[in-house]
């Protein structure tokens, strides 16, 4: 049995997410639901919790001082929030799942089975809420999950990601990472970070470009050479050319 707390100050979405768990899993159990840091916190740490619902904003304050207070997190979250794509945004940078409000049930289904395929270490959770953190304040580093590691990649060192088929190679100043996600995602997620889409297959930071060659090829920071999009090519220099010379 899945040992689930809701934490959310609005007593109609508590009663609506515990409805709509109930009717998708059978072997989940809502064994706490509460408005406010201070109930939620006490409980949390005097119980073996294994997945947490955890509103963003609460009556007294925010979700993250909720979790500063506790010793150890050692349950899953997934975040719920009907706040801007600004704060959207800085969650899915922390590779933290989330669901926006009104929850649809489908989204929902996904989340919880995502939740409870992966198993995550205490110190991963620190890891992972810690960037949380840092992003909210400014969206700087994406966290990426390999087969066999998590990556805090800092955004200026990402010099390009380059698509291969559902997954991402993402090289960087120190390294390269084959991620298992779509480069369309990466784009949406690096969306504030004037990313500049060169070509179907390419999203290049503007920072990392050394030169445009005759060919309208760029060579970036690395020496590696990536192309422009032949029916865009004028619109995407432009582009680059703005970010380089503001």
């Amino acid at each position: 049995m899945i040992r689930i707390v809701i934490v959310e100050d609005e007593q109609s979405s508590r009663a609506a997410l515990k409805s709509m768990l109930k009717l998708l899993f059978k072997d989940v159990e809502v064994i706490g639901e509460f408005p406010s840091i201070k109930e939620a916190a006490f409980f949390l740490e005097h119980n073996q919790v294994d997945l947490v619902f955890l509103d963003i904003e609460l009556e007294d304050g925010n979700s993250l001082q909720l979790l500063r207070k506790l010793d150890r997190i050692n349950f899953h979250i997934i975040f719920i929030t009907a706040f801007s794509r600004y704060a959207i945004e800085a969650i899915k940078f922390s590779a933290l799942d989330y669901l926006l409000k009104p929850i649809d049930p489908g989204e929902l289904k996904e989340a919880v089975e995502n939740a409870l395929r992966r198993i995550e270490s205490e110190e991963e959770n620190r890891r992972l809420l810690a960037t949380l953190e840092e992003n909210h304040k400014r969206l700087r580093k994406i966290v990426v999950k390999t087969t066999d590691n998590t990556h805090f990649i800092a955004v200026d060192d990402i010099i390009y990601l380059k698509s291969d088929g559902s997954y991402t190679n993402i090289i960087t100043v120190t390294k390269n990472i084959l991620a298992s996600r779509h480069l369309k995602y990466f784009a949406g997620i690096l969306s504030n970070c004037n990313y500049i889409r060169t070509h179907q297959s390419y999203l290049v930071n503007p920072n990392h470009i050394e030169f445009i060659e005759k060919t309208g090829t760029l060579q970036l920071s690395n020496k590696d050479v990536v192309p422009v999009a032949t029916r865009k090519r004028a619109e995407i220099l432009k582009e680059i050319k703005s970010h380089i010379n503001p």
